[in-house]
C-alpha cells in the first residue's frame, strides 16, 4: 500500500493503454482501407468504361481481397 491505495500498478493499466491503443490502429486501417477500397471501385469502372477490361477484372480481385482483409481486422478488433 501506498500514497493511500494498495493497487499493483504497471501491468493493467498498461495492457488497458496498450489494447487502447490496438484498438484505434485497428479503427484507422479499417476506414483507411475503406477509403481505398471506394478509390479502387472508381477506378475499376473507370478502366471499364475505358475498354480496360482484363486491368479492371485484377483490380476488382484486388479489391475482393482488401475486403476479406477488412473483415478480418473488424473480427480482430471484436476480440479486444
Amino acid at each position: 500500500m501506498h500514497d493511500g491505495h494498495d493497487h499493483a500498478h504497471g501491468s493493467a493499466h498498461g495492457e488497458t493503454n496498450a489494447t487502447d491503443k490496438s484498438k484505434l490502429l485497428l479503427r484507422f486501417t479499417l476506414d483507411h482501407n475503406t477509403q481505398h477500397v471506394a478509390e479502387a471501385k472508381s477506378l475499376a469502372e473507370k478502366l471499364e468504361s475505358e475498354s480496360r477490361f482484363e486491368a479492371a477484372a485484377l483490380l476488382r480481385e484486388s479489391i475482393a481481397l482488401y475486403e476479406a482483409g477488412n473483415e478480418k481486422i473488424h473480427a480482430a478488433l471484436d476480440k479486444l
